[in-house]
């Protein structure tokens, strides 16, 4: 597993250097590497400048508490694994509202700590597998690549249409580059099809194939070259048949 970028949001300076400790010491004796960081307060925690693998949240903070925070975060990024953290156990339960992997209760243990952690990485790998990051200058996406349409270029820019209720804000990010490119950075997280030098199809949001362009499920249409509707029609039939 590549590094993992781990970010501990916590008011209390004495719990999160016991949970950053337990975390540097899992990394240590379980060979998994572990750039980890803290933010002390909710109010710090800004999801756009601070991407991450995995966030460890408290969820008694003053002011905004985990659960408001976790609820924005969701907002903008349905990936990115989450854990709670608390001294209270009742609290546990609405984790499920911002779909958290786990919760621990403090003071963190490591004994605890590393009886939990082969299931949260194994949480953050399944995740990761879907998930891809794109950066400009003004912020960062983390998008579900399951709620990506289709990417298409426009001169130098590409655009990354998505679902609509996709975690963006109705926004469909653009970034500078190439289709090739943003092929590259898809494999393996889903099924893309090339229908024409200028744009990439999910196939699992095709809906129809006509002679010259492909029908998506969010009403848009592109175009499909001649050479590539007898493999896009392959494709298609081979993800049906396997049951995707």
């Amino acid at each position: 597993m590549d590094e993992l970028k781990v970010l501990v949001i916590e008011d209390d300076d004495a719990d999160a250097d016991c949970l950053s400790s337990c975390l540097r010491r899992y990394s240590a004796e379980g060979s998994v590497s572990l750039d980890i960081r803290c933010v002390a307060s909710a109010f710090d925690f800004e999801p756009e400048r601070h991407p991450a693998d995995l966030i460890f949240m408290d969820i008694e903070m003053p002011g905004v508490d985990g659960f408001s925070a976790a609820r924005h975060l969701r907002e903008l990024d349905r990936q990115t694994t989450l854990v709670f953290v608390t001294s209270l156990a009742r609290h546990a339960a609405r984790g499920y509202e911002v779909d958290a992997t786990d919760f621990i209760i403090k003071p963190v243990e490591y004994g605890v700590l590393s009886r939990r952690m082969p299931r949260i990485l194994h949480e953050v790998e399944l995740r990761r597998r879907k998930t891809i990051t794109i950066s400009t200058r003004e912020r960062t996406w983390t998008l579900d690549a399951d709620d990506i349409v289709c990417v298409e270029t426009t001169r130098h820019d590409l655009y990354y249409r998505l679902a609509p209720g996709a975690s963006t804000g109705g926004e469909d990010p653009r970034v500078r580059g190439t289709i090739a490119e943003a092929e590259s950075r898809l494999a393996g997280t889903g099924a893309f099809f090339r229908t024409s030098p200028a744009c990439l199809a999910n196939l699992d949001h095709v809906t129809s194939v006509g002679a010259a362009d492909v029908h998506m499920d969010d009403g848009r249409a592109f175009p499909l070259s001649r050479s590539r509707r007898g493999p896009l029609l392959d494709a298609l039939a081979s993800r049906m048949g396997a049951g995707a």
